[in-house]
């Protein structure tokens, strides 16, 4: 039930893991696999959030989400990613706090 996105995502953190020696088999280090958790963990709270959006904004809303993610997919460098997650922690509040008073 992921969008089609996300797939791509999960496919753009493998391929810059270490291939194994398995055919088609993907390594993936520790550290590495423990942000994937916490962006998909960001991209389904970003979704919850807007889901409380007025009805008018949803769609937009969840585009410019999902757009964000697409659009740093291929991000490899883990110090980068740890700065991309806490700037979308930062604005999934700041969006949570702006809907509060429009529900």
């Amino acid at each position: 039930p992921w969008p089609r996105s996300m797939n791509n995502l999960e496919r753009g953190w493998c391929a810059k893991a270490q291939q194994g020696q398995g055919k088609g088999q993907v390594i993936m280090d520790l550290k590495r696999f423990i942000l994937r958790g916490q962006v998909l963990s960001l991209y389904r709270e970003a979704l919850r959030t807007v889901r409380v959006a007025p009805a008018h904004l949803r769609d937009e809303l969840r585009s410019q989400v999902r757009g964000e993610f697409v659009a740093n997919e291929s991000q490899a460098d883990q110090v980068q990613i740890r700065y991309l997650l806490s700037e979308g922690k930062r604005k999934v509040k700041e969006l949570d706090e702006m809907l509060c008073g429009v529900r």
